[in-house]
């Protein structure tokens, strides 16, 4: 037989259906996100929608169980008293954390140099962003450099880019800290295992099959144990970020399952480096919303600077050549880089084609902490596909003897 409380029957515990009590988590999610230094304008509104007509002043509960608990009661008494409560902590003002001014810090913690990944290109523990037209050769690019900062000393140069002309080409460095080799997770949505397998192999040993430990009996765990590959279609999780799956839309975004299982493959491999491939796939939100993008990029940043791990999201150009959605993905990461072209050689007059040659350039629009680069990488296909540097070329034919059609038919 079921039992009264506060005049109301209650249905025995092996029949009752609990269901998490909204106001309860709220109250609980907003004190924590106070002590932290911070608002949580979804809570604030839960709780202040809660509120009886009647409010004064009151003492804090314990827990927001027992706030909810209170406003549930048939008592006018006890949902006073818990208004009350909620108002009191409506009204507090965030709390500033000591580490958020400068003047609590020790001067020997702000004598600290930034560590780079790339030496004036990437900078550690931030978030960055590669973007190029579809097909352009992306993702080669991507795991070149995962590659090149994986690989231990032992199985190669620890340049990450192969130079085909050996001098005269500017390729970005490694920096100091990650030459002896760092761990490196590669994150993808678009290929499969096979696909990045031989696009590795191909990076590792320019697409011949003559050369000692050729892909054909190569295993990249020994080989690079730095190196790991997630299959995040393979994972079954969808995207990273968005709205929670049979929640409203309007909701504000959060890190979805597959964000907090990228995130924690990657700590958990101790990565210095999470490539992302693509941020089409991963961000499942309005990518003109200022705000979200703002907030979306500031947890990958704030989780970054917790793990010492740079993020790189490997992004689609718009039509016109641009990246794709609000000018925030420009201002709130710490790096841009972009692959395009650039046509080399006089320009003709105004009444002659142009038949000038387009050569693929890697250029970085934007670094913050280090001067920009003055100079992009100049780029030309090799066998298998793999991207190689070159010297800039002065426009009076082709620098190598790759054909056209190759480059043009390899894609990401």
């Amino acid at each position: 037989m079921n039992e009264r409380r506060n005049g109301r029957p209650q249905i025995a515990a092996e029949t009752e259906h609990i269901q998490p009590d909204p106001v309860a988590e709220a109250y609980d999610k907003f004190k924590a996100a106070l002590a932290a230094g911070k608002d949580d304008p979804e809570a604030r509104s839960i709780l202040q929608a809660a509120l009886p007509a009647r409010l004064e002043a009151g003492a804090a509960a314990p827990a927001g169980a027992d706030i909810a608990e209170a406003l549930r009661s048939e008592s006018a008494v006890e949902q006073d008293r818990a208004g009350k409560t909620i108002q009191a902590l409506l009204n507090q003002q965030v709390a500033i954390p000591d580490r958020a001014l400068i003047s609590n810090w020790k001067p020997e913690e702000l004598r600290v140099s930034r560590p780079f990944l790339l030496e004036d290109w990437l900078p550690s523990g931030r978030p960055a962003i590669l973007f190029a037209d579809g097909g352009v050769g992306k993702t080669w690019l991507a795991l070149a450099l995962c590659a090149g900062i994986a690989r231990p000393p032992a199985t190669g140069p620890q340049g990450w880019l192969h130079n085909r002309e050996k001098e005269n080409v500017s390729i970005p460095v490694i920096g100091d800290e990650f030459r002896l080799g760092a761990p490196v997770l590669f994150a993808t949505y678009e290929d499969e295992m096979p696909d990045l397998f031989y696009r590795l192999s191909t990076i590792r040993f320019g697409g011949t099959d003559g050369q000692p430990g050729d892909w054909r009996n190569w295993e990249l765990p020994v080989d690079m144990p730095n190196l790991q590959v997630l299959d995040m279609v393979g994972l079954g999780l969808g995207p990273c970020w968005g709205t929670p799956q049979g929640e409203l839309t309007s909701r504000r975004n959060e890190l979805l399952p597959a964000g907090e299982a990228v995130r924690k493959v990657a700590a958990d491999h101790g990565a210095r480096l999470l490539v992302i491939d693509s941020l089409a796939a991963c961000y499942a939100s309005n990518e003109n919303d200022r705000g979200s993008v703002h907030e979306f990029l500031r947890s990958w940043d704030e989780w970054g600077r917790v793990q010492s791990c740079t993020t790189l999201f490997i992004a689609h150009t718009n039509k016109t050549g641009e990246f794709s959605g609000s000018t925030a993905w420009h201002n709130a990461v710490r790096t841009r880089w972009h692959i395009g072209y650039e046509k080399i050689g006089p320009k003709p007059k105004s009444n002659q084609p142009d038949t000038r040659e387009d050569i693929p350039v890697l250029t970085c629009e934007k670094v913050n902490y280090g001067e920009k680069p003055e100079h992009g990488v100049y780029l030309v296909r090799g066998k298998g596909g793999r991207w190689e540097a070159i010297a800039r070329p002065n426009g009076t034919g082709r620098t190598n003897d790759h054909d056209e059609a190759e480059r043009k038919n390899l894609g990401g």
